[in-house]
């Protein structure tokens, strides 16, 4: 597509769903040169030796970093999230990954998440009575930046499966970066609110 259409290669991002969505993750991990960022929906995709493994080749050439905005529903099979769930894998991995706080997973924290995370923000109001149905938690890196790099939201009441109400968030969110040629991020900042992205 690069090669067919006029496309910044610095601005490719990848999405999936279940097993897509353990996909993306991975591609973006063993090619992160070529990704920007990933938005990823509902996987039990456990992130395992291998995985840590396909990741170790390419940061062994250079310290990669990846914006990361991953939702899960209520309703699937690993909430609340539970000590040694492939949910538990993942944000282990990804704060490894990113360089973000290293507290201690717990699967007793509020909120199910098992993660403490630097902010959590309640927000889409599309419930039966107006009430919101997402809930981000935020995690930013321990670089100097101190940039958000990962974002995990649950979605109240959702089985497996995609809230399509998400996607304009996490598109707006992984929109503020664009990988250099040095393998570097830039970062423009331009997320606000989330509300300001309900459809």
């Amino acid at each position: 597509m690069i090669y067919d259409y006029p496309i910044d290669p610095g601005r490719v991002y990848m999405s999936g769903f279940s097993n897509g969505s353990g996909m993306a993750q991975i591609f973006s991990v063993i090619h992160p040169e070529l990704v920007a960022g990933v938005l990823a929906f509902n996987t039990r995709y456990a992130f395992d030796k291998k995985a840590w493994a396909a990741a170790a080749g390419p940061k062994s050439k250079y310290d990669y970093r990846m914006p990361v905005f991953y939702s899960y529903g209520t309703k699937d099979v690993e909430f609340p999230l539970k000590n040694g769930s492939s949910q538990f894998t993942q944000i282990e991995f990804w704060k490894t990954y990113n360089n973000i706080n290293q507290r201690p997973l717990d699967e007793n924290c509020p909120g199910g998440l098992g993660a403490p995370a630097d902010r959590t923000i309640v927000w889409g109001h599309y419930g039966p009575d107006g009430q919101s149905i997402f809930t981000t938690n935020e995690f930013d890196t321990m670089d100097p930046s101190g940039i958000n790099l990962y974002n995990y939201t649950f979605v109240e009441n959702l089985p497996h499966g995609v809230e399509a109400r998400l996607i304009p968030a996490g598109w707006a969110y992984l929109s503020q970066f664009s990988r250099q040629a040095d393998g570097s991020l830039s970062y423009e900042r331009k997320f606000g609110d989330y509300e300001l992205y309900e459809v």
